[in-house]
């Protein structure tokens, strides 16, 4: 049944998620990370995207993958603006200015 479907995919989407560092650990022996901000900036970041989500009905991968397949024009500029917004950020704290 379509329930069914529904709830195996997402069993196996959370199963995905926490496999995927276990098997990359075995093959790589260790996860290499730098934390670039501090937990301040980033708990701050992770509402802004979560409120960018709410406002542009929808996230990046959904406006980028399926919205620009179809041609949406609000798929279009919101990939845009998330694209420039990112290089904007990008650019800001390379340069030290955030």
């Amino acid at each position: 049944t379509k329930e069914t479907e529904q709830k195996f995919w997402r069993i196996i989407f959370i199963l995905g998620v926490l496999m995927g560092p276990l098997i990359f650990i075995l093959l790589f022996k260790e996860i290499k990370s730098e934390m670039v901000a501090n937990s301040t900036l980033l708990i701050i970041s992770g509402f802004l995207v979560g409120l960018g989500t709410s406002l542009g009905n929808g996230c990046t991968s959904g406006h980028g993958i399926c919205g620009l397949s179809r041609f949406s024009i609000r798929s279009i500029v919101a990939t845009l603006v998330f694209v420039t917004s990112g290089m904007i950020t990008v650019y800001l704290i390379n340069g030290n200015l955030l």
